[in-house]
């Protein structure tokens, strides 16, 4: 009989199983149900019959022998075929009880079967009993990483997969599996090594380029995330997330001409994702070029109506050029109408208790609680806040996170981290925390979720360090000061303003240089500088800045920002404008390199007057300048966007470096470059005179915003929410 199966197998091994099948009827004609006969005709059947005559078959055999494991193994198999998963896992089990000792394969595919069956809580406990019996299994650890990840338990699903890339390091899906999980718990350097592994074992889809690319994104490693890309665009250079990544990639290292390159060739395709108009969008609004970046967000939304991200941008985008104040409103307007009013009717009334002297529970929501402006301009209050008072909830947008981001988690009371989150989860999340204020920092920018309030989940919201109306009726606040937000402004807003005596606040610069001499002491001739970023810089400005360059032939003009003018479309641009103006471009600097703080800082001894752009004005860049004892230049237009710094200059009494217009503008600055006594004493006294005023004073500033919202409390206790005044 041993022969006999032996020969059997041979056969099955061939793929010549009607002959195997032969054999297997001459062995039972001698020795009737002959187990491992059974067992044979069991695999020949599933191979070679029809689900139904497998069945059969099976059935067969273990009515002949009721004490086989493998055939209620084959049984469970052949109902999982046949969809039947009730009955399969029954089977399943029943050869579980026959021999639990060695069912190890067997608990694993009734693992399988209730993992793709919706039971991926049963199938852990079966992948758990299989690896107990067989710790070396490497499918087992997978699957069971597989399920522990469908319940969202990601550090268990690590573990899993660790193990299974131990035990078979050549376990391609493992390691995507392991990478993946790893970004979910944003452990992204770890996630690398996994992501190469599989790609040089043969996991080289598109998109394994392009999540190994994110990872070192994310890590700031750009040209080792530019080189992946590159390298999945080689094998798959159709991939347009691919192009889109390496757009975005360029764009963050200010290659605006390559970075463009790669999404112009998605903009043509006919299906082109919006979110390649947005970008189009950014790099124009860089470039400086407001009204091209419009056009971009105009073609997004003709592609999607309903994108509110490229309206946003749209908006943004009016920041950077003088328009009628109506119309900029009558913009903002369409926004909330189109994106915030309707979830007005969804909202529901608060319960929060109207008591006007308990302590207030504040919520701050902004994508910025990391190493950003408006953090630096946040922290100072935030650290100082009375916590006997206000009881402070910071809502991270963000999942980046640095040394700034911890001590904001250090200072609130509570921190939620809701970056993976919708607005309507968040919004739940809010009105679940019982916030009495929310407080929406720069909604317009960056990652921030401005629409959260339009869910309304907490009875009072606040827009602070935005600049401009949110155009949205339920904001029922802006934070401004009287030269940011003049009573008599033409500046429309859908929020009541709340003016503070003064605004602006920040941290001192502790580790700066200390200032040297004004350059003109030495040179004998003045040099204007501006570190502001290009986009701000428009050809309008520099044709005002070729105005006060013409006035005084002798002096000189630096410009910097990062490494942004390294980029020679940029330098080309602007020294042509220049250029076109009738400056000789010997007489402009053009500085690009990334420096720590205090280097860059050290940059202002460079020069002796900074120049301020508009209408969208500098505010880090103006404070880092007084800081460093350089007087800034500027010209305030008709809105909010172009006042930080004479915000600043009003609240250190320095009014006089405020133009009215530009002619005002060029004389101020040029009256400046005469008169170097003056120069000098700013640059040795100007520091004393920042760090004692309120721009460095967190806890006046934390107790003038404790007041304000205790005010604004009061009023909501005392009756209905205010109507919107329109201002």
């Amino acid at each position: 009989m041993e022969r006999a199966l032996a020969q059997t197998d041979d056969l099955m091994m061939e793929g010549r199983w009607n002959e195997a099948r032969r054999h297997c009827a001459a062995i039972l004609n001698r020795w009737p149900d002959q187990p491992d006969t059974l067992l044979r005709l069991c695999r020949i059947a599933g191979r070679t019959d029809g689900p139904a005559a497998a069945l059969d078959r099976i059935r067969r055999t273990v009515a002949a022998q009721p004490g086989l494991m493998e055939a209620y193994a084959h049984l469970g198999a052949a109902l999982k075929t046949l969809e039947r998963a009730g009955e399969a896992a029954a089977g399943y089990a029943r050869a579980v009880a026959i021999d639990p000792a060695g069912s190890a394969e067997i608990l694993y595919n009734l693992g399988n079967l209730l993992r793709t069956t919706g039971r991926p809580e049963e199938a852990t406990a079966r992948y758990r009993q299989a690896i107990a019996l067989r710790p070396d299994f490497p499918e087992a650890w997978f699957n069971q990483g597989v399920a522990l990840r469908s319940l969202e338990r990601t550090e268990d699903a690590v573990t899993a997969y660790r193990a299974a890339t131990v035990l078979r390091p050549d376990y391609p899906r493992a390691r995507i599996n392991l990478a993946n999980a790893l970004m979910t718990l944003k452990r992204h350097a770890e996630a690398i090594p996994h992501y190469e592994a599989a790609l040089a074992l043969g996991m080289d889809e598109a998109a394994h380029y392009g999540a190994l690319a994110s990872a070192l994104e994310t890590l700031g490693r750009m040209r080792d995330a530019e080189a992946a890309l590159r390298r999945g665009l080689l094998r798959w250079p159709e991939a347009t997330n691919l192009h889109g990544l390496l757009g975005k990639i360029l764009f963050s290292q200010g290659r605006m001409i390559e970075a463009e390159a790669c999404h112009l060739k998605l903009a043509v395709l006919p299906s082109c994702d919006p979110n390649i108009f947005v970008s189009l969008c950014g790099i124009e609004t860089a470039r400086g070029d407001p009204g091209k970046a419009r056009e971009w967000c105009d073609r997004a939304l003709e592609a999607n109506p309903d994108f509110e991200v490229a309206t946003r941008n749209r908006l943004l985008t009016l920041a950077y050029e003088s328009h009628d104040p109506a119309m900029v409103f009558a913009e903002h307007r369409r926004h909330g109408d189109r994106f915030a009013r309707p979830h007005h009717a969804a909202a529901k009334p608060h319960g929060n208790l109207p008591d006007p002297d308990r302590r207030l529970r504040i919520g701050y929501l902004s994508s910025d609680f990391r190493n950003h402006a408006v953090a630096r301009n946040l922290l100072p209050v935030l650290a100082a806040h009375d916590h006997r008072a206000v009881e402070v909830f910071c809502y991270a947008c963000s999942e980046t996170s640095d040394s700034i981001t911890a001590s904001f988690q250090h200072h609130a009371d509570h921190w939620r981290p809701v970056g993976g989150d919708d607005d309507d989860a968040i919004a739940d999340r809010i009105r679940a925390d019982g916030i009495d204020i929310l407080v929406s920092l720069a909604g317009r920018f960056d990652g921030n979720r401005p629409l959260v309030c339009a869910r309304r989940p907490a009875p009072i919201q606040i827009s602070f360090h935005d600049v401009a109306t949110s155009g949205m009726e339920a904001m029922d606040y802006l934070v401004a000061d009287p030269a940011l937000c003049p009573r008599d402004s033409a500046e429309r807003f859908t929020e009541r303003i709340l003016r503070l005596p003064s605004f602006y606040v920040t941290t001192p610069l502790r580790h700066a240089p200390a200032p040297m001499p004004p350059p003109m002491a030495v040179t004998g001739q003045p040099t204007f500088g501006s570190f502001n970023n290009p986009a701000k810089v428009t050809g309008e400005v520099l044709d005002l800045w070729a105005r006060l360059l013409d006035r005084l032939p002798a002096a000189r003009l630096i410009l910097k920002y990062l490494d942004r003018y390294e980029n020679p479309e940029l330098r080309d641009c602007t020294l042509s404008r220049l250029t076109a103006a009738g400056i000789d471009t010997r007489r402009v600097q053009l500085m690009a390199s990334v420096d720590r703080v205090v280097s860059h800082l050290a940059l202002y001894d460079r020069i002796d007057i900074a120049l301020d752009p508009f209408p969208f004005c500098g505010s880090t860049t103006t404070f880092e300048a007084l800081w460093m004892g350089v007087p800034v230049v500027t010209l305030p237009r008709g809105t909010m966007v172009s006042r930080w710094s004479a915000a600043m200059l009003k609240t250190l009494g320095m009014a006089d470096l405020i133009a009215g217009d530009e002619e005002a503008y060029v004389a101020i600055a040029a009256r400046l470059a005469s008169d170097l006594p003056r120069l000098s004493a700013m640059r040795s006294g100007l520091r004393a005179r920042v760090r004692a005023s309120p721009l460095c004073d967190g806890p006046l500033k934390a107790r003038q915003m404790e007041r304000l919202y205790r005010a604004v409390w009061r009023r909501w206790c005392a009756g209905p929410p205010p109507v919107t005044e329109v201002m």
